[in-house]
């Protein structure tokens, strides 16, 4: 059954709260205290201050493709947008301007070599979809392809060679199509429409010849789906063990995911192929004295981020300690002291994600105490 929505900030800002809460609190925590070893510095730097709220009032989306960063927020309570790019993780500038076309930036995106800029245009607050391959020239010849289906598109996602669209049509249904060449289009709006709010928070990824697709559902938890090589016919997947999965991710040929069992203990599986699951938990403690908020891979190596304590929970932290782990086969981990010490802050913060482009990996996350984005650079 179709379902009818209207967007705007306040619907976003309530799937998340709602996906926090069907996520078993899904959103990073710091601890009040530091894992120890201050004085050492490895080939990280940071934290850059990306943009205070004082700038970028609300963070939206960040895309990050051919070195290059873009993160787009609100700039005020008046809803105006602005754009910063990067292409150091370091020295960032205002680039709102090559956006003058939009009456509305929606978002920002990256696959197939390409940046694409969705919103309104002007006039009616039309469907725009502008392209650029170095996200400085950027040109409209996308829009016709999309605006055939879609009244407004809330997130575009690339994997495995395909374009997944996330909006709804002239009627505001929800609306999910995929395509390869933006010639051919499948609907998979029957195929996810079991997934809650799934345009904002659904994560699809290609690896060992399946696509994957997870995310809050709206009634229970988290759904997992899988598509072998084609990504248009979805049927139900499952991780051996884990009751309550919070995250998935693939690279260097492995898949990790990490979540809860039954009884909430923390579980960590790897996967070759997607469909059996080896249990690597015991490298990590004991489950039931640490929690991961967020697994992701780049240059090379997965990325760990959590923390250790007693007490779960949002805005918790009492004697918590930030936990940060990089791995290069999900089984055997390392300690990233210097991540875990400088992640700390006196109200956390929130992994926005880990990058890797030009022989550097980046940490984007948004700290709750000050305010602000930061990005933490390793060459």
């Amino acid at each position: 059954m179709k379902k009818r929505h209207f967007f705007g900030k306040a619907l976003a800002l309530c799937c998340l709260a709602c996906a926090l809460v069907l996520a078993g609190c899904d959103n990073p925590t710091r601890g009040n205290g530091n894992n120890g070893n201050n004085g050492h510095v490895p080939s990280w730097s940071g934290p850059h201050m990306l943009a205070t709220w004082d700038d970028l009032d609300w963070q939206f989306d960040v895309a990050f493709g051919n070195g290059t960063f873009f993160v787009l927020g609100d700039a005020d309570s008046q809803g105006n947008r602005i754009v910063k790019t990067s292409t150091d993780g370091i020295n960032w500038t205002n680039a709102a301007t090559r956006f003058s076309a939009f009456d509305w930036l929606g978002g920002i995106a990256f696959g197939g070599e390409r940046f694409f800029a969705f919103g309104h245009g002007y006039g009616g607050g039309q469907l725009m979809v502008r392209a650029s391959t170095n996200g400085t020239i950027w040109t409209d010849d996308v829009t016709e392809c999309f605006s055939t289906y879609f009244h407004m598109i809330n997130r575009i996602a690339y994997s495995g060679g395909r374009f997944f669209v996330f909006g709804v049509d002239d009627d505001y249904y929800d609306l999910v199509k995929t395509t390869r060449d933006f010639s051919t289009w499948y609907d998979l709006t029957y195929d996810f429409e079991d997934f809650m709010s799934f345009g904002h928070h659904a994560e699809i990824f290609y690896g060992a010849g399946r696509f994957f697709i997870w995310g809050p559902s709206a009634s229970s938890a988290p759904l997992l789906k899988t598509s072998l090589d084609d990504g248009i016919s979805w049927q139900p997947a499952a991780v051996t063990g884990i009751d309550w999965l919070r995250g998935i991710s693939f690279g260097n040929d492995r898949f990790v995911a990490f979540g809860q069992c039954s009884s909430f203990y923390t579980l960590i599986k790897t996967s070759v192929n997607g469909t059996d699951w080896d249990d690597v938990t015991d490298v990590f403690g004991d489950p039931d004295y640490f929690w991961f908020n967020y697994i992701s891979f780049a240059g090379g190596r997965f990325f760990a981020f959590g923390s250790r304590w007693g007490d779960v929970g949002l805005n918790i932290w009492g004697d918590n300690q930030a936990l940060a782990k990089s791995s290069t086969d999900g089984i055997n981990w390392t300690e990233e002291p210097f991540l875990a010490y400088r992640l700390y802050t006196g109200e956390g913060v929130d992994i926005l994600g880990v990058f890797s482009g030009g022989g550097r990996t980046f940490v984007l996350a948004d700290e709750f105490n000050p305010e602000r984005l930061v990005v933490f650079v390793k060459d």
